[in-house]
């Protein structure tokens, strides 16, 4: 079919409308999504980390400019709450469930670490049996999830308050268990140097790796979404996966992207830059902004 001048024409002008069209796309989702990202620091702290969340509830830990002591604390939009596990150089508060924290701690002048109950009044210390460092990374329905240290090698599990299950993808090296909700547990396996993500559900295992992705870890899941960080040639970035599509996510500014926690249309996390390490939530955007990015990138790469 022969082009006359016409059709020449309006190739040009609508190409230069597709351009104009996708351009605004973009512009709108990029607004929307750094729109989405609150940075979030304790009074005084040079490097916050958020690691867990219920309702407006968010938990982690800081420290000052020397790095240690690390404190945790309970954050409920309006007052930081510090706490400190009794005579600990180090207190990581990774979960929240009602008036009950977990995590883990380690006292002054020891290498050893300890989980960790609190609920507002009284403290639990725990240790896996056997085990030589012991954390609780999440809790839910009153079940902790975290992972413990045997004879150099790093175990998950499962403690209902009276049991403890050791829970070990087959074939491991070695398993972290991070994250729980209901039946599910994520976490990763492998070895320091070849780290991947999974999912199981009490009965599969489901490999978690983002496409192209050096190492993954997955540290969230709340119903199908989860929510983790990986590595790759570009940087460290945080992944959303709703079990077919991934989103990546890296906080405007940042060196890094770390995402620990998701519950609801929101993900807790840290992100590094220039000056430390600081705390963020991110609220996920509709998905009718996430398919207009999306279709903007469609349009791009078809105009190439």
């Amino acid at each position: 079919m022969e082009n006359d001048g016409l059709t020449v024409r309006r190739g040009r002008n609508m190409g230069c409308r597709g351009r104009t069209i996708w351009a605004i796309m973009v512009l709108l989702s990029m607004g929307y999504a750094e729109a989405g990202w609150v940075t979030l620091d304790a009074p005084g702290a040079a490097h916050t980390v958020i690691y867990g969340i219920e309702g407006s509830n968010l938990v982690g830990w800081y420290a000052d400019s020397t790095w240690y002591p690390q404190h945790g604390f309970v954050y409920d939009g309006r007052t930081w709450l510090t706490v400190d596990a009794p005579g600990a150089n180090q207190t990581w508060v990774m979960g929240i469930e009602g008036n009950n924290l977990v995590g883990w701690y380690s006292p002054m002048y020891s290498i050893r670490e300890y989980g960790f109950i609190y609920d507002g009044l009284s403290w639990a210390t725990l240790s896996a049996p056997g085990s030589f460092q012991t954390g609780f990374c999440d809790i839910d329905g009153g079940n902790l999830a975290g992972t413990y240290t045997s004879n150099n090698e790093w175990h998950g599990f499962i403690y209902d308050g009276t049991n403890w299950t050791t829970v070990d993808k087959p074939g491991a090296a070695n398993t972290w268990v991070l994250g729980i909700d209901g039946g599910n547990l994520v976490g990763c396996y492998g070895t320091v140097t070849d780290v991947r993500g999974f999912l199981y559900d009490g009965t599969d295992w489901s490999e978690i790796d983002v496409p192209g992705a050096m190492w993954t870890f997955a540290y969230g899941v709340d119903a199908s979404n989860l929510a983790g960080t990986f590595g790759d040639a570009g940087g460290i970035h945080g992944f959303l996966y709703d079990g077919s599509s991934w989103l990546t996510l890296d906080a405007p500014g940042a060196n890094e992207t770390w995402v620990y926690k998701i519950e609801g249309d929101n993900v807790v996390g840290r992100y590094v830059d220039d000056a430390g390490w600081h705390g963020f939530v991110y609220t996920i955007p509709e998905p009718a902004t996430v398919w207009l990015l999306g279709f903007g990138v469609v349009m791009l790469r078809r105009r190439r």
